[in-house]
């Protein structure tokens, strides 16, 4: 009687699949031609993910977002894919202190929203998520009485606002235009360090926040009204005692005669008549660019943020202080100065004034010089000693003169309210006057002046930054040299991580007693971990808890998750020899049962389950951090199923019935069980790579 070959019990998967097929030459040829598409398709699958891994996933995972700030506590928020209990750590960012810890209330949630107290105004905190990767920042709003800057955008401005609130140093962004939601969003980069403010109110892509016509926005001592009806002026002004309140007009502008002011000035003057504590210093208005026009003590600056019929993208950084507020458009450089010192009556010397908002710094500290000679014992000349040594400072780097005139304020008029700063500058420049101020003149021009011209070129910027380099070369015994390695090694970190580390180590040789010498132990591991070099973080992390061991806590944590990564990436080449046996395997030995019929079925299988799989991630986007990330997944995962599973089916039958008759019949079962297990190596294999190349903080959950 003749024997029964051996033929494996088939899955209801692989059933559907399968077709019966001869042993003729065609069909053994079909079967190969197959299993060569089946590895053209995983490796054309495995190039994919390598491809999809971009260097610049420092954005990977939960991200933090600032939704409030104060002077003495902030608000956080972020998503996560799984019910849980938020908490952050954070700690003081130039203090030797542990980490505290603020965690939310129960019960688990997946939108969080916390609120650290007990913070100080004007200090830099670092802090981390529970479970995240990375370390972030955020400072608190100054004191009234402390200068601060922030930027206002409209337009298009994606490509460099990385740049710009790295290089300007902000408190806030407030675009004008509205910001798109999803992955359209500019300023996804710029939210866990920065609050961020549209036309109509705080923005966040967590917090729903209710849009406003007309709002006002407090920090520091300015108070920012956005207006839409001038009704809404002395509401929004409120109470209290801002040193500046400015206005932004959403409507309305210049009379395009030039003749005219806004229609919107006759309600500030008529405001500032009736609450003369509560002034309006200047006011923002859309229209074409144009000279800032004053009247009766008001600035009214036209900006082209709203040009009827076409498209107009600009930035503008706003410096605010007790005593004035200056207005710079970063690209032209121009200066526009909207507030003034408080005097009793306006200010004179207009001539100088407009002198240095042009950018005739020379002409404009010539102009000072005649009107102290010109007007001895008027109540304005301490402001002109003032005016002048700032321009020798900030713009013309001629520290030496400054110094000069920043002391003579201080002994001519101790009573001024300029004298607070002059003696800031007076400490700072007299601290680094070694070498004739030579290497705190070239510092400054290049890191202010050059290195913002060269925002946009990569080539420009690598050529300021050796041009520090040389400063550090020709002076490494200045006062400034440990600012320089600092500055440095911040530049070299995200284009030459080892160039960093060397400038940090140096730091921590040659200047001990630096205020940032502590936190370069962090960073040096810090450096490493964003660069992927997870087993040297974690050496360097190993050293900064020897050499602190009063944060040794914090920097475990830190040694932890860079341990969990190593892990992922050994997991990740396990997951890729993995399937590259199952691939070898199948190219000597064609799996049995497979066809070209098979392989369109398998394609029939496969459309709506990833259509299917598509839909339910479309009903959770805003779990997921980038659409790639929904679409990457959603079409990886069913394919390991629809794919992996048949292939693996007829591999097993293939390896496990060979031999006599007799044999093949004992391992049917075998051959069932082996299918299985070899289809679920396929797929949590093809899965963790889809994971771990598109977003591997979604294994956090899994706890991997």
């Amino acid at each position: 009687m003749m024997r029964r070959p051996c033929v494996a019990e088939p899955s209801p998967l692989t059933r559907l699949l399968r077709r019966p097929y001869g042993e003729s030459l065609a069909m053994g040829r079909m079967r190969k031609g197959f299993a060569g598409a089946g590895i053209l398709a995983l490796a054309l699958l495995a190039l994919a993910l390598v491809l999809s891994r971009r260097p610049e996933q420092a954005e990977r995972g939960a991200r933090p977002e600032l939704v409030r700030v104060g002077q003495t506590q902030v608000a956080l928020a972020w998503r996560t894919r799984a019910l849980s209990q938020g908490s952050v750590r954070y700690r003081p960012g130039a203090i030797d202190a542990e980490a505290l810890i603020a965690a939310e209330p129960p019960p688990p949630v997946q939108r969080h929203e916390l609120a650290i107290q007990g913070l100080e105004p004007g200090t830099r905190y670092r802090y981390w998520l529970a479970g995240g990767d990375l370390a972030y920042h955020f400072e608190t709003q100054p004191l009234s009485t402390t200068p601060f800057s922030f930027l206002l955008v409209w337009g298009d401005v994606s490509s460099r606002l990385a740049s710009l609130a790295s290089s300007e140093t902000p408190g806030f962004v407030l675009s004008l235009t509205p910001i798109p939601a999803g992955d359209a969003d500019p300023y996804r980069a710029l939210r866990p360090y920065l609050p961020v403010y549209g036309p109509s109110g705080p923005s966040s892509t967590v917090v729903e926040q209710l849009p406003s016509s007309s709002w006002a926005l407090d920090w520091g001592g300015l108070r920012l009204v956005l207006l839409d009806d001038g009704a809404e002026l002395a509401r929004l002004v409120g109470e209290g005692a801002p040193h500046t309140v400015g206005i932004i007009a959403k409507r309305g502008g210049l009379d395009p005669t030039g003749a005219g002011l806004p229609p919107l000035s006759a309600t500030v003057e008529r405001h500032n008549r009736e609450l003369p504590s509560r002034a309006v210093a200047f006011v923002i208005v859309p229209g074409e660019r144009g000279p800032a026009v004053e009247s009766a003590g008001v600035v009214y600056l036209p900006v082209p943020f709203a040009p009827p019929g076409k498209a107009s993208s600009g930035t503008m950084r706003f410096d605010v202080g007790p005593e004035s507020t200056v207005a710079r458009f970063l690209d032209s450089g121009e200066e526009v100065t909207l507030r003034r010192p408080k005097l009793k009556r306006w200010r004179s010397c207009k001539e100088c004034r407009q002198l240095a908002d042009r950018g005739a710094y020379e002409q404009s500290v010539r102009a000072y010089q005649e009107f102290i000679q010109n007007n001895q014992g008027h109540f304005q000349v301490d402001d002109a000693h003032y005016a002048i040594a700032e321009i020798l400072d900030e713009h013309l780097f001629r520290y030496e003169e400054a110094l000069g005139w920043y002391k003579k304020l201080a002994d001519l008029y101790p009573d001024s309210t300029l004298v607070p700063l002059a003696r800031q500058r007076i400490q700072f420049l007299t601290a680094h006057a070694d070498h004739g101020f030579e290497p705190l003149v070239r510092f400054e021009r290049a890191r202010k002046v050059e290195l913002a011209r060269q925002r946009a070129s990569p080539a420009g910027r690598r050529r300021v930054v050796e041009q520090v380099a040389g400063i550090l070369a020709e002076f490494p015994d200045a006062t400034l040299a440990p600012e320089i390695r600092y500055w440095l090694a911040n530049q070299y970190r995200s284009v030459d991580p080892d160039r960093a580390v060397a400038l940090y180590r140096e730091l921590l040789a040659k200047h001990p007693g630096y205020g940032g010498a502590e936190d370069a132990w962090i960073e040096i591991g810090e450096t490493y971990y964003e660069a992927r070099r997870h087993k040297d973080a974690i050496a360097a992390w190993r050293e900064a808890r020897v050499a602190l061991p009063a944060r040794a806590a914090g920097i475990e944590m830190q040694i932890d998750r860079a341990r969990r990564n190593v892990r992922r990436g050994i997991l990740a080449w396990a997951a890729w020899i993995a399937l590259a046996l199952v691939a070898a395997a199948g190219a000597v030995l064609p799996p049995a049962g497979l066809s070209a019929r098979a392989c369109r079925r398998a394609t029939a299988a496969f459309l709506p389950l990833a259509a299917l799989t598509l839909l339910g991630g479309g009903l959770v986007r805003e779990q997921f951090s980038r659409v790639r990330e929904l679409v990457g997944l959603g079409l990886a995962i069913p394919a390991s199923a629809c794919f992996g599973f048949p292939f693996a089916s007829g591999l097993a039958q293939k390896l496990l019935c060979r031999g006599g008759a007799g044999e093949r019949a004992g391992r049917r079962a075998l051959a069932v069980m082996g299918g299985i297990v070899l289809g679920l190596l396929v797929l949590v294999a093809g899965a963790f790579l889809a994971v771990f190349y598109l977003n591997e903080h979604y294994l956090n959950g899994l706890r991997l």
